[in-house]
């Protein structure tokens, strides 16, 4: 399981190894048993960044090397589209808005 808490100032994204294993062959009913796992929580270090800041950055330095940025207008279309669709669904008591 991934857990994303982008509120968090210092543990934004944690890891767990949770889950359940059983054997992998048994004869009896009785042999077949699950055990949970409760590993330790990984969270991994993040470069802390700006989001706007990155962005214009590679932006700028797209221009100044002539080079394509990673996502295309297209993409920013498309984005805007599904998030405009979103917006109306709340507001609509979640009615499906074709994108």
């Amino acid at each position: 399981m991934l857990v994303y808490d982008d509120l968090s100032s210092n543990e934004k994204l944690r890891l767990f190894d949770r889950g359940v294993d059983g054997p992998k062959h048994y004869e009896s009913f009785g042999e077949f048993r699950y055990s949970y796992r409760y590993p330790d929580i990984v969270t991994p270090m993040l470069k802390e960044s700006e989001p706007s800041r990155a962005e214009c950055s590679h932006l700028l330095e797209c221009i100044a090397r002539g080079a394509s940025p990673r996502s295309s207008g297209e993409v920013g279309l498309n984005v805007t589209s599904v998030l405009n669709a979103a917006q109306h669904s709340l507001r609509d008591s979640h009615v499906q808005v074709p994108v």
